[in-house]
């Protein structure tokens, strides 16, 4: 059950695709975002509080979590949502993404895990306000200056992303 409260998030990314695509810019992106975001928080607590938490959901959780915001950043360059100077945060946070995946895979290969820490849990959310804030003025045409807190968020979340990745390489040491 909570493995597919997780999943739903990847699914979510279908409405959305069609929405953003098809040029609505509207309440209904928005609230379905947030639905997503709140199955990220949601699938965390119950599986803590049933005592329901393995191995499999954490990385399913990483792996959705990854799916979903890289998704919804490439929706939004599509769709038009983001201007060209925002292609840096996406482009650094799509490369992280990738980099922490290849890391992690190497060290399992070693033996050794990389627990999620606060830091990374801190960027996830984040980037999910930051996109919830540049999500909105399409929604309600009137709210620039919540695209540009956005925006700055997105940078900040970037920003932590590579330090965080940063902290991840060091502490995985090649044998080599």
């Amino acid at each position: 059950m909570i493995n597919l409260l997780t999943i739903s998030r990847v699914f979510l990314l279908l409405p959305l695709a069609w929405l953003m695509l098809g040029g609505e810019k509207s309440w209904s992106v928005v609230a379905l975002f947030i639905i997503a975001g709140l199955t990220d928080f949601l699938d965390g607590f119950l599986a803590r509080r049933l005592g329901k938490t393995s191995t499999f959901g954490a990385l399913l959780d990483q792996i959705c979590d990854k799916i979903f915001i890289i998704g919804i950043l490439v929706l939004m360059v599509a769709a038009g949502y983001l201007q060209q100077w925002m292609l840096g945060p996406v482009l650094l946070i799509i490369a992280r993404e990738f980099a922490v995946a290849g890391l992690r895979e190497y060290a399992a290969q070693q033996k050794k895990n990389i627990p999620v820490d606060k830091l990374g849990k801190i960027k996830t959310a984040m980037q999910f306000l930051a996109i919830t804030l540049m999500l909105l003025p399409a929604a309600c045409h009137f709210c620039v200056i919540l695209n540009h807190a956005g925006a700055v968020l997105l940078w900040l979340a970037a920003a932590m992303g590579i330090y965080s990745a940063a902290r991840y390489f060091s502490a995985v040491k090649s044998p080599e």
